[in-house]
Parts: structure tokens; sequence; C-alpha cells
């Protein structure tokens, strides 16, 4: 995400917010449907809703520079206590981009000429819900900031995976059998990271030293730290979520290798995990 000069007092803040319960509007493909937000569900889940927030944030300093703000949770999941942690969430980032952006500029002198209310700030904050299977949730959020005085937009991830039948975070435990070795997964995702591009390098996300060229030999690779703790989250895979078509990892640019190279996309199919050991639970069909 951008690191910004955050100063923004409450005391001089104009600060309209609205908030809606977004429908789902208009079909995104012929499979997911997507709503005036941007954000995007699975047909399956039939009463999941979007809260979506709107808000803009001047500049307490340069009159002639805005940030607008648009941030969207999940609503109306089956679990009340999710739905009232993503109320809560969203109700957390609400208040943090509405007290966290400003150039930082100390007197109008400071303030760029160039910068207008023609060309305002923006970070959005948008997701896309899959169900790979009844009682399954799982969500990619996108965070998308774009700000005048910044060298270039940005753009980060994170994710969601709940069993809605459990009423908890859904983990590694919950695709595979107990005692399933980590390795042998984690062996499929490292091989294919190291054959994604042409750096034959793992992304940083993971943690590796970068001394080592482990794609040379990648079944010698070991697990990251984060993979040898458990209950192990998808998180730690690498913004890990479940669709209908297998394990998806999303890495944002300085996740994977430079921003130059921008977001980079993994999809580990359910085919290749049932080999590898997983529920066919998790993908029936």
């Amino acid at each position: 995400m951008l690191k910004l000069r955050l100063f923004c007092p409450l005391a001089v803040l104009i600060l309209v917010i609205c908030v809606l319960t977004v429908p789902v509007l208009a079909q995104n493909s012929p499979n997911f449907k997507e709503d005036a937000a941007g954000n995007k569900f699975d047909p399956a889940l039939t009463g999941l809703g979007a809260t979506t927030t709107t808000f803009t944030v001047p500049d307490p300093v340069c009159p002639n520079i805005s940030v607008k703000a648009r941030l969207s949770r999940p609503t109306r999941t089956g679990d009340d206590l999710l739905d009232e942690a993503l109320s809560l969430e969203l109700r957390q980032v609400s208040r943090k981009v509405a007290t966290g952006f400003s150039l930082g500029a100390d007197s109008l002198s400071d303030c760029p000429e160039h910068v207008t209310l023609d060309e305002p700030g923006e970070v959005t904050e948008f997701f896309e819900a899959h169900s790979p299977s009844a009682g399954i949730l799982s969500v990619l959020f996108t965070r998308f900031e774009s700000l005048p005085w910044a060298a270039h937009p940005n753009q980060g991830y994170d994710v969601l995976n709940y069993n809605l039948t459990k009423g908890q975070e859904l983990t590694l435990d919950d695709l595979f059998p107990e005692g399933l070795v980590t390795a042998s997964l984690w062996g499929v995702v490292a091989k294919e990271w190291c054959s994604f591009n042409d750096y034959k390098k793992l992304p940083s996300f993971y943690g590796l030293s970068e001394d080592t060229d482990w794609c040379a030999k990648p079944d010698s690779i070991p697990l990251p730290a984060s993979l040898t703790t458990y209950p192990i989250s998808l998180k730690s895979l690498g913004n890990g979520y479940l669709t209908k078509d297998g394990l998806v990892l999303q890495l944002g640019a300085y996740e994977g290798w430079s921003y130059a190279d921008g977001p980079s996309t993994l999809l580990i199919s359910k085919d290749t995990l049932k080999k590898l050991g997983a529920k066919a639970s998790i993908w029936p069909q």
C-alpha cells in the first residue's frame, strides 16, 4: 500500500458520509453479478449483499485538493457475528481513510498549483465474493489508491475465507485431511511461481532469502515461516481465496517482484488440489 504522510485532524474535516446497502444490479459476466460499487457476487451466494460507504475528505491546508473514498464490505453473509465484524471493520477503515490522507503541506504556498478539484484523489475498496461449495464464503478484497501528489496509483489485496457452517475462519485444515503434509502443497505453489515469469524467482511475499537461487532447485525450496505454524491461514499462501476452479493466489505489485510488473495471479486448479489430497466436498462439481 502507499506510504502517505498522515495529518488531517477531525476538527478541520468537512466530511459527508453516505451508507448504502447496495443490491446486485447488473451482470458482470455469464456467471457473476456486479453492483454499482464494483463488488462482484457468485450467483450461489443468493442472499449476500454489500454495504458501501462514500465520502470526500478535503485537504486541511490546500483547498484545491480532496480525496474521494468508496469503501465496501459484504453483508447478509448468513453469519450474524461475521456480519457484525465486517460492519465494524468498515467503520474502522472509513475513519482511518477520513483522518489519514493529506498532502502534508504547512501553508498555502506549499500547495501544488497543478492539482485542482477536477482531479481529486481516489481511494476505493471493493470485493469479489466466491462460494466453491455450500457453507463456504471466500472473498478477495481489492484496495485502489490514486492520489494527486503520488507518483503513481497503487493497488493491494486482502482475503477472507470463512466456514459459514462452523462460524470460523477457513484454514488449510478445512481443505485437507488432518496430518496431510503442507510441504506437498507448497511444493506445487513454489514451482508454479518459479515458472510464472522470466525472473525465475519466488515472489518477495514469502520472505525467503533472495541470495539463494531457490528456483534452480525447486524441490529443495523450504517452507516459508508463515506456513510452519498451525492453523495455517490461506492468507499465508499468498492472499489465497477459493473459487469453483480451485485456489487462487493474488499478490500485489510490491508482494511479487516490482511495481513495474504489476499484480500477479496464480491459480492452483481443483484437480491438482484433489490429487494432493484435498477434500472432494470443497469442490463437489
